[in-house]
Parts: C-alpha cells; structure tokens; sequence
C-alpha cells in the first residue's frame, strides 16, 4: 500500500480523507503547535514538523511515495523557501512517485500579484 504525506493539513486536506482513507497510509504533517490541537483521524499519523525548520523535516525523507502538498507559502516574498525546504528534505532519499501542489486561488491570486510588481 503506498504512503500519503499530506503538507498542510487544514480543511481542504481533510476534506480530502473520505476519497483517500483505506486506499492509502496517510501521514500529515502539522507545526508542532497544531498536534494536539487537530482532532486525531481514522486512519492518519499526525507528525509534527515545520515547513519553515529544513531541520525538523528531515524525518520525512523516503517516508512516502505520494505527497499531497496544501501548506501555504509565506505571506510575504515572490519565492516560497517553505516549498524548496520540503522538496530538499524529501531529495535526500527516495522521491516520491507522484507531488500535488496545492493553492487556493485566492493565495494564487496574491501571489501572482507579487509576482508582478
């Protein structure tokens, strides 16, 4: 059975478990400080680490073979260090098979607006 890493695990993750749970092993990544925080799921291994912490992610490398990535880029900036710090943890071993980035428009939208200027 493969193994999802969900990045990001808000309401568009979750929302997205009904489709995946049983399918997959499923392991979402959260800041330390949400642990606790996020009603424990069927079916899914609640891990701390930090998107903006290289260190803290390292753990994840070679863990999964799909990686569902939601966590939203930083609020300021026209380059995404939290994107480039997940993909160079999950670079020091097994790529996964398959990555999906995803943004909500509204995020898109800024972005590209800063991209612009």
């Amino acid at each position: 059975m493969n193994t999802l890493l969900i990045v990001g695990f808000g309401d568009i993750a979750r929302r997205s478990l009904p489709l995946l749970a049983g399918r997959l092993r499923i392991l979402a990544l959260l800041r330390p400080e949400s642990v606790g925080a996020i009603p424990r799921q069927r079916g899914v291994v609640l891990e701390a680490g930090d998107l903006d912490d290289a260190d803290s992610l390292q753990r994840f490398s070679g863990r999964a073979t799909l990686v569902l990535h939601c966590a939203p880029p930083p609020r300021t900036g026209a380059t995404d260090p939290r994107t480039a710090n997940l993909l160079a943890a999950l670079a020091a071993s097994a790529l996964p098979q398959r990555l999906v980035y995803y943004q909500h428009q509204r995020r898109l939208r800024r972005l590209c607006g800063r991209l612009g200027q």
